[in-house]
């Protein structure tokens, strides 16, 4: 048996449960707290640069001494997480992406530095793919030979490589 209310939906909204700040919290789908923000940070190579990215305005490309200030007030404003981007210099790119397990690299350095100065702050190095480091734009998940055949235990091998020397595992 079915209630038929008077002028049901969608002439008529029920709106009682959202009538009181107590209720709408209580039937709120989604809550979004500092706790769930992972911030996304830009890094290069140099001393005391500040860079912006052409392409996103007011957002900054940053070396690691300006990284390690901006960090300061990240962990002050209770952000739990920072996701590494790097950009690397086209100089330094190489189809092995050879700069991606560089222990003196640039992911290498700013984690080394962030984790010194913020043991508690979460380090995402956003990208297993190596294609910020490659000469070539695969996304990084394979390592191509000339007749285009891949070579997956030469491409397991680099990323294993590469997580090596970023994490210190």
């Amino acid at each position: 048996m079915s209630i038929i209310i008077p002028g049901s939906f969608p002439a008529r909204r029920l709106r009682r449960s959202r009538t009181h700040s107590f209720s709408r919290r209580l039937v709120a789908e989604n809550q979004l707290t500092v706790d769930d923000l992972i911030l996304p940070v830009f890094i290069i190579e140099g001393q005391n640069l500040r860079q912006e990215v052409p392409s996103m305005p007011g957002v900054f490309r940053l070396s690691v001494d300006m990284l390690l200030h901006d960090a300061a007030q990240f962990v002050q404003a209770g952000i739990p997480a920072i996701a590494l981007f790097p950009c690397i210099e086209s100089s330094a790119k190489s189809l092995m992406a050879d700069a991606s397990w560089d222990p003196s690299g640039l992911v290498p350095r700013a984690v080394r530095a962030l984790k010194k100065a913020f043991p508690e702050l979460c380090l995402l190095y956003t990208s297993d793919a190596a294609d910020e480091r490659s000469s070539v734009a695969l996304g990084g998940r394979r390592v191509i030979e000339k007749k285009k055949k891949t070579r997956k235990n030469t491409t397991c091998q680099t990323m294993y490589r590469k997580r090596s020397y970023t994490t210190g595992l």
